[in-house]
């Protein structure tokens, strides 16, 4: 459990440093006004996220999916695995 406890620690800092990145693209001029998912996985790894997103296969789910604030996804990730194994003593 404590695990999961620290991997949901991990998601809970990552959504603040994508929402920190925002907020300082955001200042720099930067029109768009947070960096989605697809974005963010399109700036790691340009080549899967070309893969996975070439295809209809998957069609509108995934696109909503990639679409989402990758902060707001991360966090409540994060948060939702803390409220889960949180420690029940």
């Amino acid at each position: 459990m404590i695990i999961f406890r620290f991997f949901a620690l991990i998601l809970i800092a990552v959504a603040l440093m994508v929402l920190g990145a925002d907020i300082v693209a955001r200042l720099g001029g930067d029109p768009e006004p947070f960096h989605s998912l697809g974005r963010l996985w399109g700036l790691v790894h340009a080549e899967s996220h070309a893969a996975a997103t070439g295809g209809n296969a998957a069609g509108g789910l995934l696109s909503t999916a990639l679409s989402a604030p990758a902060f707001a996804v991360f966090g409540i990730l994060g948060l939702v695995m803390s409220f889960v194994f949180r420690s029940r003593t």
